[in-house]
């Protein structure tokens, strides 16, 4: 089973305290798709293995809310005239219809949708909440602090304007410092908080692959919260980035191609465009580095491709 426990955080952009919930132990005995989603039997860990600010919205994994995180002015803006306005119509929207509702122009909270053995996946999917970590990610800060110098001008009228408009998010107060209360645990749907980690990634110059990691987890988190249609718009956003990654020189390690084209062309099969499955499925023969360990995986492309099914084993 899964266990969880309340946990205290601090907000790095807007230093609130606020409680959440993190995984303390899980399982895998609900078995993998074949998009690597791994299920456990009981609660599914997913939704807890990234937070989100009660006030402002700002989003990562715990390691995100410690004094390791480093938050440039850029995001800072970002988060303040992005994440807080969309944090407040979320709550306002599961308040009134107390359902997590549909992608798109119904759910104020995403954006609007984008126009054009049991094998195992080992370090690709480890992602960002695990040894490498979304907070490795912010490396990418320094490449940004030309754009963030620029923009540092404005983040201080920007910033106070959103605290304005923040204040009516619950567990939110009118001042941007610490205080001794601990704002209470906000019901943010996981699909939500891991499309907010994402956005904070980008922002921060994360590589598109850790981009495309967190945007992964926010289809798997609809597949549980039934919503259809979110869930193929974050598959898109998740294809499109692992696109971007294979693309770059020294995106995605040689002897991992293999494996990150399969989940591509699987991406693109789950999000109903099949020409796009088979071209990436058919390459998948291409980019292996040794036949005998991965020969699961051009299994696995065969598979899909011609008779596809929805669990590995």
């Amino acid at each position: 089973m899964t266990t969880l426990q309340q946990i205290e955080l601090t907000c790095p952009v807007c230093e609130t305290r606020f409680r959440s919930q993190a995984v303390v132990a899980t399982n895998s005995f609900g078995g993998k798709r074949t998009d690597f989603h791994e299920r456990a039997a009981g609660t599914q860990p997913l939704p807890y293995l990234v937070h989100c600010c009660a006030r402002c919205g700002y989003a990562g994994s715990e390691k995100d809310f410690t004094d390791e995180a480093e938050i440039t002015p850029t995001v800072r803006e970002h988060v303040w005239n992005e994440l807080a306005p969309s944090l407040h119509r979320s709550l306002q929207w599961h308040r009134t219809h107390g359902t997590h509702g549909t992608h798109g122009a119904q759910t104020p909270a995403h954006g609007s949708p984008a126009t054009p053995g049991t094998p195992r996946a080992g370090g690709l999917l480890g992602g960002l909440l695990g040894g490498s970590g979304s907070g490795s990610g912010r490396s990418g800060e320094t490449a940004n602090s030309a754009n963030a110098g620029n923009s540092a001008s404005n983040s201080a009228s920007n910033s106070a304007n959103a605290s304005n408009s923040a204040a009516s998010v619950p567990g939110a107060s009118s001042s941007t410092s610490s205080s001794s209360a601990v704002a209470p645990m906000v019901a943010v749907p996981g699909s939500e908080k891991y499309e907010a980690a994402a956005k904070v990634a980008e922002w921060a110059g994360a590589e598109p692959r850790q981009v495309a990691d967190l945007l992964l987890r926010a289809a798997w988190c609809c597949v549980d919260e039934g919503d259809v249609e979110a869930e193929r718009y974050f598959r898109r956003k998740a294809a499109w980035a692992f696109e971007q990654a294979l693309s770059a020189y020294d995106g995605v390690a040689r002897e991992e191609r293999a494996v990150l084209t399969y989940l591509v062309g699987e991406l693109w099969r789950r999000a109903g465009d099949g020409k796009a499955a088979r071209q990436w499925f058919e390459q998948v023969p291409h980019e292996l580095t040794d036949a005998g360990s991965q020969q699961w995986v051009l299994d696995a492309a065969r598979q899909q491709k011609d008779c596809p099914r929805e669990w590995f084993g």
